[in-house]
């Protein structure tokens, strides 16, 4: 089938609505837990003193929900991290496949202990959407 003239200013007039159509969107605590998909976080047991830790938070998503920052808060023995998402509430059709949206932040300790990592962020669960914090431990030698 040969495009029409017709054919063509429908698709040009589409994709020039599709293109300047206002988004709207939130941002929200990303979710650390999806259902049967369970906390993914990576990062190490220790470390020395100064010495950068790379840590590694995947939150779940789908074709309207996209990385938005992480951000961090740290003490002398607690780091505080929120990984933060940003949901597409425009009203767009999204795909409903899971998404896999990845978290990467350093973190520095300046005196030896151990120290709290806390992640705080969202479980989807059966039984609804909560607020959800996982706390691991981290070893910070001299």
């Amino acid at each position: 089938m040969k495009p029409t003239a017709t054919m063509t200013l429908v698709l040009m007039a589409y994709s020039a609505i599709a293109c300047t159509a206002p988004q709207e969107f939130v941002i929200e605590p990303g979710q650390l837990v999806y259902f049967e998909q369970g906390e993914r976080i990576l990062m190490p047991d220790s470390a020395n003193v100064g010495q950068s830790v790379e840590l590694s938070i995947t939150t779940y998503g789908d074709g309207c929900i996209t990385l938005h920052s992480t951000e961090i808060s740290i003490t002398d023995s607690v780091a505080d991290i929120s990984p933060f998402d940003r949901r597409d509430i425009s009203g767009v059709t999204c795909t409903a496949e899971l998404s896999n949206i990845d978290h990467v932040t350093h973190l520095t300790f300046d005196s030896p202990g151990t120290k709290t990592v806390r992640i705080h962020g969202r479980a989807v669960t059966e039984d609804g959407d909560v607020e959800s914090v996982v706390e691991r431990p981290l070893d910070i030698t001299p």
